[in-house]
């Protein structure tokens, strides 16, 4: 064994004195392999390291340093190895973490923390003896780095699939399920493996939505072990304990880097709980959409309701309104109590009519507000008029104090604003007793006109403060008031809202009175008050007046009041006696009740348009149908005029006598 080591070694010698610098060969070899070598003698020091050696580990051991003295090298058993080494042992120990500055050496300072294999060879001279030890490192930090990233991504894959929400379940090429994760178990109620195709459907549960048996070939993981990518497929599961749950999922084919079949992946999703919502919020929402409808329904019905309430409240009220001022007129003695109290009714009532219609039309939003400028004193001037029946009727004084016209000008509408006033009177009158005093108030308070109406009535109590303004909503009234509807103040704030203006009230308790104030926003302009109605006066001129209304006390009524201002007037009661009074009588103005039987309104208006000049004839509609729906479709039928029954008598005059007076 030895001779055989000796030949070689003179061989090698032999074959070396052929090279010109044996030794600078040999060098060149140390210095350049690619790994880390040093060579210990006999005393344990570091006698040749190469380059390699100093990349690793950052220094060499100083000459001074013998490893066989260095307690740290014992204790970790690097001694012991190259001691082994020393007695003809070639040792190579497995890969380990290694950091040369824990040998505590001082000049050992440069290391770096390495992942090494080493091997210790004995070397041997030609004798055979091991004279030196080499230590050869290969340094496997990369390698090391690589393989605990491919584990810490192995790791994180497996926490995702472990924790993920969704189910995740692998099949192999020949379509075995290998992995079925922990939300894949939940969902299907069962976790097995090693499951073969032909037994999917019964071991998963796998049925259609319809819920058929789910055919084999139309699974998502069958179709994508044949090639073909799934997404979006839903389909259902009976698990084991009789509950059916809804999938959806996504299917991919899975290949190898060479392309060959590895087998297929499926993901999937528990849709049960999202579709129940969903079909929860769809029957909310076709419930609500029904009470929508319904609402709406009722909501038109009341309209419709209001409407012919109106206009049968407003048929027998013309002619007893009518009736009274041909009374006025005929007398000439003061109005009797009874026709005093028979006029304060029928304007009592003719209020509701109106309040019940105001209502209806502030809430569907068909109200309108005719802004100009105008005169707060003008406008307390007529709601003072408005009231003033019933604080004569209850013996109440009202003091009223407004500053002058040019301090308190607002943008609005005077027939509204007067309404507002009106009903704030009327309702401080109502809840204070006889013979008490109200006190109405209008100024200027900075960019503001305030208006306030206070009494000494009943007053509010503190939890009804926030409620007085509501729809129907009615205190307490006294035993000597006159009750209405409750929506006297729910029509003020409603007004005063259209006017970007806020009303308030104020009560300090029951029994001490009330306080309501309407603020309104100030204009910066000077506006003279119009005129008062100067009230009935004959006409200088006669018009010829058709007057049409099957009600025969409105329309006999209405004609007297017409002849008593100087007009001529024929009546009819439907319209072909109208049409049949046109061969003896050419009218200028055809006064017409739009509910007629036989043919209404609208079809007479265009019957006398086609016997008659167009031009020459005035159209005026007179109808307890007073909504603006009904004013819009007399002026699209031509009529110049749509009165509301029961009409002011000034206003029908003015109406009839707009016409020129051409008749002789």
């Amino acid at each position: 064994m030895e001779g055989s080591s000796g030949r070689e070694a003179l061989s090698l010698r032999d074959r070396l004195t052929a090279v010109p610098d044996p030794v600078s060969l040999l060098d060149a070899i140390f210095a350049n392999a690619p790994f880390a070598l040093q060579i210990f003698d006999r005393a344990g020091r570091s006698i040749l390291t190469n380059g390699a050696f100093l990349t690793l580990f950052g220094s060499e051991p100083p000459a001074s340093y013998s490893v066989l003295d260095d307690e740290i090298a014992r204790r970790s058993g690097v001694q012991g190895l190259i001691e082994a080494a020393f007695r003809g042992e070639t040792i190579t120990i497995p890969t380990t973490w290694y950091d040369p500055r824990l040998l505590g050496n001082e000049d050992v300072t440069e290391g770096n923390l390495v992942a090494i294999q080493a091997t210790f060879l004995p070397l041997r001279d030609f004798e055979g003896a091991v004279g030196h030890v080499a230590a050869v490192f290969k340094d496997l930090t990369a390698e090391m780095h690589a393989r605990d990233q491919l584990q810490s991504e192995r790791d994180l894959m497996t926490l995702i699939i472990e924790q993920s929400g969704d189910g995740i379940v692998v099949a192999n090429q020949d379509g075995v399920i290998d992995m079925f994760n922990p939300a894949a178990a939940r969902q299907h109620g069962v976790q097995k493996l090693s499951v073969t195709p032909d037994e999917w459907g019964r071991v998963y549960g796998l049925f259609t939505e319809q819920g058929a048996p789910l055919p084999l070939t139309s699974t998502p993981l069958y179709r994508a072990l044949h090639g073909e990518k799934i997404e979006g497929e839903r389909w259902r599961v009976r698990r084991p304990d009789g509950t059916v749950r809804t999938l959806s999922g996504t299917a991919s084919p899975l290949t190898r880097p060479d392309g060959t079949r590895a087998g297929a992946v499926l993901t999937t999703r528990d849709e049960t709980d999202r579709i129940a919502g969903e079909q929860e919020r769809a029957e909310l929402l076709a419930r609500e959409r029904t009470a929508r409808a319904d609402a709406e329904r009722a909501n038109r019905t009341k309209d419709e309701f209001l409407a012919m309430l109106g206009h049968e409240l407003r048929n027998p009220l013309a002619p007893i309104r009518t009736a009274l001022d041909l009374l006025d007129l005929r007398s000439t003695d003061a109005p009797s109590r009874e026709l005093q109290v028979i006029r304060r009714q029928v304007d009592h009532l003719t209020r509701l009519v109106d309040d019940l219609l105001d209502v209806s039309r502030i809430t569907g939003g068909k109200i309108e507000i005719r802004r100009r400028n105008v005169a707060i004193d003008a406008v307390v001037q007529r709601a003072v008029e408005m009231a003033s029946p019933m604080f004569e009727q209850r013996r109440q004084r009202l003091t009223v104090d407004v500053a002058p016209a040019d301090c308190i000008v607002v943008s609005g509408d005077a027939d509204r604003l007067a309404q507002v006033f009106s009903n704030l009177l009327t309702n401080a009158s109502k809840f204070s007793p006889s013979e008490a005093t109200i006190a109405m108030r209008a100024y200027r308070s900075g960019e503001e006109v305030v208006i306030e109406v206070e009494d000494s009535g009943i007053g509010i109590e503190p939890s009804m403060l926030d409620r007085v303004f509501d729809v129907f909503v009615q205190g307490k009234l006294p035993s000597t008031a006159r009750g209405g509807l409750g929506l006297g103040l729910a029509i003020v704030k409603s007004l005063v809202e259209l006017h970007h203006g806020q009303v308030s009230v104020h009560s300090p308790g029951p029994g001490r009175g009330s306080t309501f104030c309407v603020r309104l926003r100030a204009i910066e302009d000077r506006i003279h008050s119009p005129p008062t109605d100067p009230g009935l006066r004959r006409s200088t001129s006669s018009r010829k007046v058709l007057v049409v209304d099957d009600n025969v006390d409105a329309a006999e009524l209405l004609a007297a009041l017409l002849a008593s201002a100087g007009h001529e007037v024929m009546v009819a009661h439907d319209g072909p006696s109208a049409i049949a009074l046109l061969d003896r009588f050419t009218p200028s103005v055809a006064v017409l009740d739009l509910g007629l039987p036989v043919m209404d309104g609208y079809e007479l208006a265009a019957a006398l348009r086609q016997r008659l000049e167009p031009s020459s004839l005035v159209l005026i509609a007179l109808s307890g149908y007073g909504q603006p729906d009904d004013r819009a479709r007399t002026a699209a039928a031509g009529f110049h005029e749509h009165l509301a029954k029961p009409t002011n008598r000034r206003r029908i005059l003015d109406a009839v006598e707009s016409v020129p007076a051409t008749d002789a």
